[in-house]
């Protein structure tokens, strides 16, 4: 392969004797890839029987006309960097690369071999072009972008959360995230368990947090998240009453005489009185 030959009668126009037939020969007849893209001079000789001769020279054009020969694969996909960004590398596809001159001689482009997030979802017809110093060949492959790195995510290891008026609390991702981020933008931060009431008091809930990105790729962490009743009871009483004594002189009071409101987020108020007795001497 990559070889031309040619005989005399390819160069030859005329060739003539007074008296004899004329023999032709050439000097060259063989040429290959080295000096395709170049012109060469033959020198072509003819001679009688009585052995004279003449000659002339022809300038021989050497091509290569033989464009690469390869396979190409109908798909690929590539996977995107931690920056959002792929690069294709044309050569890495075609297989059974051969060409007349070579297959070290083929070199290999791309019709686009950049690819970022804003691909991804969609197939991309690529042209694949195998060049030799002459001539060239082109087939398509179906590009598919993809992302499989999951986001970063950091969070806080523990959190105090308080209850508020209802005996609820609701964490949110500024409570417990420090950080999240993704190669390809938006994430999307979840909770294992984000509400915690009354009966969450006394120990710590260990809540599992998930970053999601918008190709299904995910990071979880944990953070223990401890609720706390910060609120003090609310306590209303009537600012006076009066009692009477009974026929003994003495009169009792309860704790249900004064208090006009008792509530709390959590729990049910007891409460007590400093004097609840009372006798003539506080006439």
């Amino acid at each position: 392969a990559g070889l031309a030959s040619i005989v005399p009668a390819d160069i030859t126009a005329s060739a003539t004797d007074n008296c004899n037939t004329v023999t032709t020969s050439i000097d060259v007849s063989t040429f290959n890839c080295s000096q395709a893209g170049t012109d060469q001079v033959v020198v072509l000789l003819g001679k009688d029987t009585s052995n004279l001769t003449d000659s002339d020279s022809v300038t021989i054009s050497i091509l290569d006309a033989e464009v690469p020969i390869f396979s190409l694969q109908p798909t690929a996909a590539i996977q995107l960097n931690s920056s959002g960004y792929a690069t294709l590398d044309p050569a890495s596809y075609p297989t059974a690369v051969n060409d007349n001159c070579g297959a070290n001689g083929v070199s290999f482009s791309a019709s686009k071999t950049l690819f970022s997030c804003n691909d991804l979802g969609m197939a991309h017809n690529v042209s694949i072009t195998a060049s030799d110093s002459f001539n060239t060949r082109a087939k398509f492959i179906s590009v598919t972008a993809q992302d499989a790195m999951a986001p970063t995510l950091l969070t806080m290891q523990s959190f105090t959360a308080s209850l508020n008026s209802s005996g609820i609390v609701r964490i949110t991702e500024n409570d417990v995230v420090t950080s999240t981020s993704d190669n390809c933008g938006n994430t999307s931060v979840s909770f294992s368990q984000n509400t915690f009431s009354c009966s969450d008091i006394g120990t710590y809930t260990i809540v599992t947090i998930t970053s999601s990105d918008n190709q299904g790729n995910s990071a979880t962490n944990t953070s223990n998240i401890t609720a706390i009743d910060s609120i003090p009871p609310s306590l209303a009483t009537n600012p006076s009453i009066t009692v009477f004594l009974n026929e003994s002189g003495a009169v009792n009071i309860s704790s249900m005489d004064i208090i006009s409101s008792a509530s709390d987020n959590c729990i049910t108020i007891s409460h007590a009185l400093n004097v609840s007795s009372f006798t003539c001497d506080h006439v």
